[in-house]
C-alpha cells in the first residue's frame, strides 16, 4: 500500500508530509485549493509525464517521494519478476524531482532510475483513475484493449502478434519478389539482346589495340619493309657495306692474342662472341619479317571495317573491358532467372502456411474475446445495480473486419440505460454521471483481476448527486475493504466514508500561495462535510446532518 507522499515546492503545495491508511483515504477542499495538484504529483512519481508547470514559483526544482510496503502476494510476484534486485520485505521508496529548466531526475530506492521503470513500478502498485480515463471510455479504440486485458489474454496476444508480424514480412517480401520477377522478365529481354550482340562479334580482351597495330604496319607496309631490310644490313652487310656482324669478328681477332694473360680480355671476348651469335640470329628474323611483309587492299578494308565495329561497341560500353563485363553480367542474369520463381513459390507457401494459423489464432482470440464479453458485462451490469443504474444494458458489440495487429475484431461497448431503449454507442447515450459510474463499476471489476493494491479516483463523481452518489460512495467503501482507496471528491456522501480524511486548504500572501494538507479528526470531519452541503454558512442543523451521516456510513469491525 502507499504510506507516504512527501511533496515539496510542487505548485502551490510548498512542503506536506502526507500519511496514508489503509482502507479509504478521501481528499476534500475548496475548488483550487490543489486537489488536482496532488494527483498531478502522484502521477509524476508513478513515471507519468512531469513539465515544468509543476515547479513551485520562484523554486528550482519540485521533488516528490512516494513510501510504498506490505505488498500483496500479486504485487510480490509481479515485482519479483520485473524488478528482481528490489526487497520484498522493505519499503519502496519512489523519488522524481522536476527542475525549472525542464530536466528531471527519478531514483527507486535512491538509485538512479528512468521515468519508464517508475512507470513499470508505479503501474504494479497504483490503478490512477483520472478525468482523462473516463474519456478514454468514450473512444472505441479502447473497448478491445479493456476486454483483452480483463480476459487476461496478453500472452495469446503476443504470441498472434508475432506470427501476424512474420505474415506481414512475409508478405512484404513476397510482394517484392514478384515485383523483382516482373522487372527480370523485362531484364531478361535485354540481356539476351546483349549477349547475342557481343557473342556475334566474337569480341577478344584488347583486340581493339590489336587491330590499332595492324592497321599502322599495313598502312605504312613499304616503310616498314625497307626499314626491316635496312637493319638487316647493318648488322650482316651487303655488297655496299661492311655489317656489324663483321667488325665484332675483327675485335674478337684483334684481342685474341691477349686473352691467356688477362681475365678481362677473356671476359670480354666471351661477351663479343655472345654478341656475335645474337647478331647473327636477328638478322635472319629481320629478313624474314621484311619478306612476310605486303600491302593487301582486302586486308585493309576488312580492318578498318572491324575498326569501325570496335568503335560502335566502345561507344556502347564504354571500352572492350565494359562490354565483356555486360556479357558476363546478362549470362549471369539468365542463369539466376529461375530463382526468383522458385523464391516466390517458396515465400507462397510460407504465406499460406502463415496466414492459415494467424487465422485460426484470430478466430481463437475472438471465440476468446466474445466469452469474456459475456462475463464481463454481466459483472458491469451488477455492479450498476447497485450504483443506481439497475435497468441499464450492456454488451460489447463485435463486427468482424480484416486482419489486423489485433486479430479480426472490431469492438463497440454498447448501452441503453433505460427500459426500452435500443441499445447505442456508449459516446451517445450516457451523461456525465452516467460514464463516472461505468467507469467505477468497470474499475471495480478490473481491479480484483489486476491484485492491484492501491487505487486512486480523481473525481469519479463528476456529474453524480443525490441517491447515486451515496451509491459510489458505498461502493467506494465496499473496494477499500480489500485494497487502499484514495479519492479526491467535492461530495459529502463520498466524504462521509473515509477512513482517513485529508482537507486541502488554500492560503494567500500578498506575494504566494500556500496549500496545506491535515488529517481531519472527528470534529473536523463534521464540519467539513456540513461545509460541503451548505458552504460557509454552516448552521447547527448542517452540522447535525453530517454527524448522521458519518454514523449511516458502514463500520468496519
Amino acid at each position: 500500500m502507499l504510506r507516504e507522499i512527501f511533496i515539496e515546492n510542487l505548485a502551490v503545495i510548498e512542503r506536506a508530509s502526507i500519511p496514508f491508511e489503509p482502507g479509504l483515504n478521501v481528499f476534500t477542499g475548496e475548488t483550487g485549493a490543489g486537489k488536482s495538484v496532488l494527483i498531478g504529483g502522484l502521477a509524476a512519481v508513478l513515471g507519468f509525464r512531469a513539465n515544468t508547470s509543476l515547479v513551485r514559483t520562484g523554486a528550482a526544482r519540485a521533488a516528490i517521494s512516494a513510501v510504498f510496503d506490505d505488498f500483496s502476494e500479486a504485487e510480490k510476484a509481479v515485482l519479483q519478476s520485473e524488478f528482481p534486485d528490489i526487497d520484498l520485505n522493505e519499503t519502496i521508496i519512489l523519488t522524481r524531482e522536476i527542475f525549472s529548466d525542464g530536466k528531471s531526475a527519478a531514483r527507486i530506492n535512491g538509485k538512479p532510475a528512468l521515468a519508464s521503470q517508475m512507470r513499470i513500478l508505479g503501474g504494479i502498485l497504483v490503478n490512477i483513475h483520472g478525468q482523462h480515463e473516463t474519456g478514454a471510455l468514450l473512444d472505441t479504440s479502447h473497448h478491445l484493449e479493456l476486454l483483452d486485458n480483463f480476459a487476461h489474454l496478453e500472452a495469446d496476444i503476443n504470441t498472434y502478434k508475432q506470427n501476424f508480424k512474420k505474415l506481414q514480412d512475409i508478405s512484404k517480401e513476397l510482394k517484392s519478389a514478384v515485383i523483382n520477377e516482373k522487372q527480370r522478365e523485362a531484364q531478361t529481354v535485354t540481356a539476351q539482346r546483349t549477349i547475342d550482340e557481343i557473342e556475334k562479334l566474337n569480341i577478344k580482351p584488347h583486340e581493339d589495340e590489336d587491330v590499332e597495330r595492324e592497321l599502322d604496319i599495313l598502312l605504312n607496309a613499304e616503310n616498314y619493309k625497307a626499314a626491316l631490310s635496312a637493319s638487316k644490313e647493318i648488322l650482316t652487310g651487303s655488297d655496299e657495306r661492311r655489317g656489324i656482324s663483321l667488325d665484332l669478328a675483327e675485335v674478337k681477332e684483334l684481342l685474341m692474342p691477349f686473352e691467356s694473360g688477362s681475365e678481362q680480355i677473356r671476359e670480354i671476348i666471351s661477351r663479343i662472341k655472345s654478341l656475335i651469335i645474337e647478331v647473327e640470329d636477328i638478322a635472319p628474323e629481320l629478313w624474314r619479317k621484311a619478306g612476310g611483309i605486303s600491302f593487301s587492299e582486302d586486308k585493309l578494308l576488312k580492318l578498318e571495317a572491324r575498326k569501325r565495329t570496335l568503335d560502335s561497341v566502345k561507344r556502347k560500353y564504354g571500352d572492350l573491358e565494359g562490354a565483356l563485363k555486360a556479357y558476363g553480367d546478362a549470362v549471369l542474369l539468365l542463369q539466376n532467372a529461375g530463382t526468383d520463381s522458385e523464391r516466390i513459390a517458396v515465400l507462397s507457401e510460407q504465406k499460406k502456411s502463415l496466414l492459415t494459423d494467424v487465422s485460426k489464432q484470430a478466430e481463437n482470440l475472438s471465440q476468446n474475446r466474445k466469452t469474456a464479453a459475456l462475463r464481463l458485462t454481466q459483472m458491469i451490469k451488477s455492479e450498476l445495480e447497485f450504483l443506481d443504474m439497475p435497468k441499464a444494458k450492456i454488451e460489447f458489440e463485435f463486427t468482424a473486419g480484416k486482419l489486423t495487429q489485433t486479430g479480426l475484431d472490431n469492438v463497440e461497448l454498447m448501452i441503453s440505460v433505460n427500459p426500452g431503449e435500443a441499445l447505442k454507442p456508449l459516446a451517445k447515450v450516457a451523461s456525465g454521471g452516467e460514464l463516472s459510474r461505468i467507469m467505477l463499476a468497470i474499475k471495480c471489476i478490473t481491479a480484483q483481476s489486476e491484485g492491484i493494491s492501491t487505487m486512486v479516483f480523481d473525481e469519479i463523481d463528476t456529474g453524480v448527486s443525490g441517491r447515486a452518489a451515496g451509491k459510489i460512495g458505498q461502493k467506494l467503501r465496499e473496494i477499500s475493504a480489500e485494497r487502499q482507496v484514495l479519492v479526491v471528491t467535492h461530495l459529502a456522501q463520498i466524504a462521509a466514508q473515509a477512513d482517513n480524511h485529508l482537507l486541502i486548504e488554500k492560503s494567500a500572501t500578498d506575494t504566494a500561495t500556500y496549500t496545506e494538507i491535515k488529517k481531519l479528526g472527528t470534529e473536523e470531519r463534521i464540519r467539513e462535510i456540513a461545509r460541503i452541503q451548505v458552504g460557509e454558512n454552516i448552521t447547527e442543523t448542517a452540522l447535525q446532518n453530517a454527524r448522521e451521516q458519518i454514523q449511516r456510513s458502514d463500520v468496519r469491525g
